[in-house]
């Protein structure tokens, strides 16, 4: 992927995009996971933090994420 998004709480995401490079990101543990979120074109890494899995039906708007 060229972009990661990643869950810093319930609502709550940091971008990162890296142009024309490549990423690969791998999950740390069983408690972190990748979700595919309605209006991002890269996956949302969550519950790398205690409290900060995306809520299910979450999506964004383009400006913030909606529950």
């Amino acid at each position: 992927m060229n972009g990661l998004n990643v869950a810093l709480g319930p609502l709550n995401a940091v971008g990162h995009r890296w142009g024309d490079t490549r990423v690969a990101a791998r999950l740390l543990d069983r408690y972190t996971t990748f979700v595919d979120v309605p209006g991002l074109t890269s996956p949302v890494v969550s519950g790398i933090l205690p409290n900060t899995r995306m809520p299910p039906g979450a999506y964004f708007d383009g400006e913030q994420f909606r529950a």
